[in-house]
């Protein structure tokens, strides 16, 4: 399995740096798919593109955020719309490396105050490529985990006998899927649930299922309800490499 990375850098903040773009994607494609490889080119329209196309522009490049294992950015030059990818990669749980040159650049503190973020300060093109495939290469390539919600129970005698009366309770429809890439919660799954599935989630995604000697039919998957004692929902783990 070929690991996925988006690659963030200045398009219409400045190209100064187009050739260190394109000589990154090189490098990282030598073990990897770069999803976002146009990021390189010279060719760039650096021209908004009206509210439509800029629309096109900004659905595909969320698409790929969601699909990729991990974020590398090269920030030496500001950009807002690097900014922004680093703050929904984050919120979508996205392993992010950001590099940049300390002879020319001091980053944010929203960037080096925050602990999410692995911070690469490197002096020179050497230094920031040994830098990158040490980073690239912290993990092995991880599974992606399919996550289905096939039941849920309510114990009403339960409820009534115990719990408080509650204005929200679990809003997560039988049979709604996410997938987990990079053993990360997806985006939209219940905190709570993922906190009794995580433990398994990561086991599958490092290829080590197999539960308690037997336990599930196919032993690359695991049944996992959620820590709600009053309406417990059932959720499938299956290892998913079909998109790979």
């Amino acid at each position: 399995m070929v690991k996925k990375i988006y690659f963030a850098g200045s398009i219409r903040g400045g190209r100064i740096d187009a050739d260190l773009y394109r000589r990154i994607i090189e490098h990282l494609q030598r073990g990897a798919t770069v999803l976002t490889e146009h990021v390189g080119r010279s060719n760039l329209n650096l021209m908004e593109q009206g509210r439509q196309r800029d629309a096109a522009i900004f659905e595909q490049d969320t698409a790929w955020l969601r699909q990729c294992h991990l974020l590398v950015a090269e920030c030496t030059c500001p950009s807002l719309g690097v900014g922004y990818e680093l703050a929904l990669a984050e919120q979508l749980g996205k392993p992010c490396h950001i590099f940049y040159d300390k002879r020319r650049t001091q980053l944010s503190a929203m960037l080096t105050g925050n602990p999410y973020y692995h911070i690469h300060p490197y002096e020179s093109e050497d230094e920031l490529f040994s830098l990158l495939d040490q980073a690239v290469n912290a993990d092995s390539v991880l599974h992606d985990v399919r996550i289905t919600a096939v039941r849920q129970v309510t114990h009403n005698d339960l409820m009534e006998r115990y719990e408080n009366p509650i204005e929200h309770t679990c809003d997560v429809k039988v049979g709604t899927q996410w997938t987990s890439v990079g053993a990360q919660r997806p985006h939209g799954l219940c905190q709570e649930a993922w906190k009794s599935m995580k433990p398994f989630v990561e086991s599958l995604a490092r290829g080590e299922g197999n539960f308690y000697d037997g336990w599930m039919k196919n032993p690359m998957s695991a049944m996992i309800s959620c820590n709600d004692g009053f309406r417990p929902m059932s959720f499938l783990l299956e290892v998913d490499d079909t998109q790979h």
